[in-house]
Order: C-alpha cells, then sequence, then structure tokens
C-alpha cells in the first residue's frame, strides 16, 4: 500500500460487512460468495484488530456505492 493509498484511506468511510448487508439487501454469505468469485468490490485488510496479529477486512463505501450503481445499470440495460 502506497502513502497516497494511505492518505485516500483516511479520507474515505469504511464500513464492515454488517453495514454492507444493509446497504446491499444481501447476506452475508452471499457476499463473501461474490468476493470469492472475483465479482465484488476489494476489501482493504487493517491491521491491529482485537486479536493479536488479526486484520479487519473493511470496504471503502464509495466502492461499495459504485458497484450497487453498475449492478443497477446492467439490470436497467437487460430489462431494456
Amino acid at each position: 500500500m502506497t502513502n497516497q493509498d494511505i492518505a485516500k484511506l483516511r479520507t474515505e468511510k469504511l464500513i464492515n460487512i454488517t453495514a454492507i448487508s444493509a446497504k446491499t439487501g444481501m447476506s452475508a454469505p452471499t457476499i463473501f460468495k461474490l468476493i470469492k468469485a472475483g465479482a465484488f468490490p476489494t476489501k482493504v485488510r487493517i491491521s491491529g484488530g482485537i486479536v493479536k496479529g488479526s486484520k479487519l477486512a473493511l470496504w471503502r463505501e464509495t466502492d461499495i456505492d459504485e458497484w450497487i450503481r453498475n449492478l443497477q445499470a446492467v439490470e436497467q440495460e437487460n430489462t431494456a
């Protein structure tokens, strides 16, 4: 991760899987299947979780919002 990436993260809102589930209406297992298939935005790993050596998985809210917009656009194209 570059210094520019770190600076960008400091200004962006990061959200967890619970917030993403609420925003998308999808369950966490469905989201993880999409991640595994490469069909979901990349998560940001942040070290320093509660357990020593653990990593916290968060997503940029802007990435999730963009993914939702793209999904909606594809759905609109398919219904047109």
